[in-house]
């Protein structure tokens, strides 16, 4: 839907729980740049600071060692 072509469907079980032990699941926002809109707003309203905020995740390729860190959404960033 987001054309991200991701292993899982994005669909993360890897970090969602300390003790590794839980059978709850990450997925992603439906709209990443509106989500890291209202993470920044909610941020000003708590505590004064204007920051930017980006929601990232980590993308590999078959076949290929490693991960690179993609850019989903972002809100405040130049």
């Amino acid at each position: 839907r987001l054309g991200y072509v991701l292993a899982n469907a994005g669909i993360d079980h890897s970090n969602v729980s300390a003790s590794g032990e839980s059978e709850d699941v990450l997925l992603l926002p439906h709209d990443p740049d509106r989500t890291c809109a209202e993470l920044r707003q909610n941020i000003r309203i708590l505590n004064g600071e204007d920051v930017g905020i980006i929601i990232s995740d980590s993308h590999g390729r078959a076949w290929r060692n490693g991960t690179v860190g993609v850019a989903i959404g972002e809100a405040g960033v130049n």
